[in-house]
């Protein structure tokens, strides 16, 4: 049986292709099926635990995710985008600490990466310890840049529960607390949308 130079068989990539298009096309019971033939030729294949976990997880089959990204660390424990993934699911499922572990494995393989840093601080923050959750929050919030937004507004909510009143202003959280209300934009501008 040949191999392509990522060291599958061609049927094998053939039927990994097949279930990411499906997947792409929300079509979750045809990427099942091909997840499904796959790891019947490939019990042990990374890419097809990983994958298949990121369908149970998008379909928010939290258990079968797990128990996909669990396979996937078995196979290779550093492998970067399965410990975010599965850092992300204990999060999500109300699970900070074990989260908080998973995630410093990923920080260990990319301490630059800054989802990494965003889910950190959620986790630390869940558990109350604030100056780890600032400290990734405000990492997340510079490294992010355009995706920075959701960082900097973790980083203004960790702030409000240390008691920073005054840094909290510079954050986007401190941000939205400034917007006009309704009433306030009333008395100092015409309404441009009336009935509204």
């Amino acid at each position: 049986m040949s191999k392509s130079k990522n060291g599958m068989s061609p049927r094998l990539q053939s039927e990994i292709d097949k279930a990411v298009d499906k997947m792409r096309r929300e079509q979750f019971d045809a990427a099942q099926a091909h997840f499904e033939k796959a790891a019947k030729m490939a019990p042990g294949n990374l890419d097809v635990q990983y994958l298949w976990g990121m369908l149970e997880y998008s379909q928010k089959h939290f258990d079968l995710a797990r128990t996909r990204f669990e396979a996937a660390v078995s196979i290779a424990p550093a492998h970067e985008r399965t410990l975010v993934a599965l850092g992300e699911l204990e999060l999500r499922t109300g699970q900070p600490q074990q989260a908080a572990e998973t995630l410093e494995k990923a920080y260990v393989l990319n301490g630059a990466d800054w989802r990494i840093h965003f889910l950190l601080a959620y986790a630390y923050a869940a558990q109350k310890e604030y100056g780890k959750a600032e400290s990734n929050a405000a990492r997340a919030a510079e490294w992010g840049k355009e995706h920075g937004a959701p960082a900097r507004l973790l980083l203004g909510r960790i702030f409000a529960a240390e008691g920073k009143q005054d840094q909290v202003c510079g954050t986007d959280a401190g941000q939205a607390s400034r917007v006009p209300t309704r009433d306030h934009r009333k008395q100092n501008a015409p309404d441009l949308f009336p009935g509204r």
